[in-house]
């Protein structure tokens, strides 16, 4: 009898458990309440099983850092800045984790092929996802930076289209 009530406390146990977890990125959001209308791009890390997620919500663009857990995901953390639709290149710094401070945007400029963000004494290449009618950028930086960053586009000549110091 004792044997029987242990297994049905296991099976209860085990069932509560795998029903508290996320099993997709976008179940893991929804539990943590992050509203969102779209994804646009998953970058699965290598490092510590962790995902980024490129969002928007409503006038919002974001990013979010999550964690791979058992069969499933968990929202660690994230950020959001607003959106300008009017912008050539919006852009946020986010330093969503120790581990993760990044940039990232989206371009509205079709001539734009190539980003390079500058800070004073590093430059950094982006990683170019398009998303609809616009371009996902994105860098992960290896360490925190801080201001000024200048922000330049380059067409498919390698000439330079946009810089945001002008």
């Amino acid at each position: 009898m004792k044997l029987k009530m242990l297994v049905i406390l296991l099976l209860i146990l085990s069932l509560v458990a795998c029903s508290s977890k996320s099993n997709t990125i976008e179940e893991a959001m929804i539990k943590a309440n992050m509203e969102y209308s779209k994804i646009n791009y998953i970058k699965e890390l290598p490092i510590d099983k962790r995902a980024l997620v490129f969002y928007e919500n409503k006038e919002l663009i974001g990013v979010g850092l999550l964690k791979k857990v058992n069969k499933g995901w968990e929202w660690v953390i994230g950020s959001s800045t607003s959106d300008d639709s009017k912008a050539e290149i919006q852009w946020a710094y986010s330093y969503v984790d120790e581990s993760f401070p990044l940039v990232y945007g989206y371009i509205r400029n079709d001539e734009i092929s190539k980003i390079t963000l500058e800070f004073r004494v590093k430059k950094y290449d982006t990683n170019l996802i398009k998303v609809d009618n616009k371009t996902l950028f994105y860098a992960l930086l290896d360490e925190p930076q801080n201001p000024p960053i200048t922000i330049r586009g380059y067409n498919n000549k390698e000439e330079e289209v946009y810089n945001s110091d002008n």
